[in-house]
């Protein structure tokens, strides 16, 4: 969990910031911030399916994640805020973690995306 608080913290500090603290281009701030993304969706996989939440999901008639692609598939579902409804957080750790992992993915996608795509300059635009 502390690797994935530290990738919204980075996208969140990086394109507020003043002054840039490498010389990564926009375009690379960008593709990073993608890899980042998907980063965020295999992490929360990893913790919804390896953390000891016994009955913390409701997925047809189970009460847990029965392999770990089901588990990146609801983290993946969660991160785009899709929201099927096939699979369900149901205990409060579940539920914190999904609301967790929309609010960091929504971060890293609105803040550094936008931010970093508003600063690529179109070639031969020199305004």
């Amino acid at each position: 969990m502390s690797r994935v608080c530290e990738i919204a913290y980075a996208f969140y500090r990086d394109p507020l910031s003043p002054t840039k603290e490498s010389d990564l281009t926009p375009t690379d701030r960008v593709r990073m911030a993608m890899r980042s993304y998907f980063g965020v969706a295999a992490n929360f996989a990893v913790l919804y399916y390896f953390a000891p939440m016994a009955a913390q999901f409701k997925v047809g008639d189970a009460s847990q994640l029965a392999s770990f692609l089901e588990a990146f598939y609801f983290s993946g579902v969660t991160l785009a805020t899709l929201g099927y409804g096939d699979v369900v957080p149901v205990g409060a750790v579940s539920r914190t973690m999904a609301l967790a992992e929309v609010f960091i993915g929504l971060l890293v996608v609105v803040v550094a995306v936008a931010a970093y795509i508003g600063a690529i300059k179109p070639p031969g635009d020199d305004v």
